[in-house]
């Protein structure tokens, strides 16, 4: 399996942190294991099988919902300037 991202350490994080929420607000950057456990995986059958069968599951750093087209753009530029990759949810039925 490969490694997930993860900023390489704290100051990282934080800062990285920092450019989401300066991009669409901090009440749009979730990071609790409440709000970013719907987001480890999506309903594709094989990932339900790697469930069940106890494989670990990867939470990501943070959930970001930017209102428009102007925050995605920033977003995006945050992500890019600490060479952080995305990964787009949409239904969660993983077709």
């Amino acid at each position: 399996m490969e490694t997930p991202f993860a900023p390489p350490d704290e100051a990282a994080r934080d800062s990285l942190l920092q450019a989401l929420r300066g991009a669409v607000g901090g009440a749009f950057v979730a990071t609790s294991d409440a709000d970013t456990f719907p987001y480890r995986r999506d309903l594709w059958p094989r990932l339900t099988v790697t469930a069940r069968d106890g494989l670990p599951e990867v939470p990501p750093l943070a959930v970001v919902r930017p209102a428009d087209e102007a925050e995605v753009e920033a977003v995006v530029r945050a992500l890019h300037e600490h060479g952080c990759p995305i990964v787009a949810y949409g239904a969660g039925s993983g077709v």
